[in-house]
């Protein structure tokens, strides 16, 4: 694989151990879920939208399988389809 595409998996797999780190149940496991959308966004601004979108997409992936509640749509931001501002 390509180092374009190992950085943002592995910028993945970073954010959905932040974010799954909530569920450690330790006070300051709160306090790293806030930083979780943070190596997503580094790959956005390093690389482009493609690879944050994969990196969001790998996160979203392993939320859902390691988690039982639907945790994952955390990394979802589903964009507005009409831009008419008449609706």
């Amino acid at each position: 694989m390509l180092r374009a595409q190992l950085i943002p998996l592995g910028a993945g797999v970073i954010a959905a151990l932040l974010h799954l780190s909530v569920t450690l149940g330790s006070p300051g496991a709160f306090m790293l879920a806030y930083f979780a959308q943070a190596p997503i966004a580094a790959a956005g601004l390093a690389f482009g939208f493609m690879p944050a979108a994969m990196a969001a997409a790998s996160a979203a992936a392993i939320s859902s399988t390691v988690s039982r509640q639907c945790r994952s749509a955390v990394f979802i931001c589903w964009p507005r389809l009409s831009t008419d501002p008449a609706e």
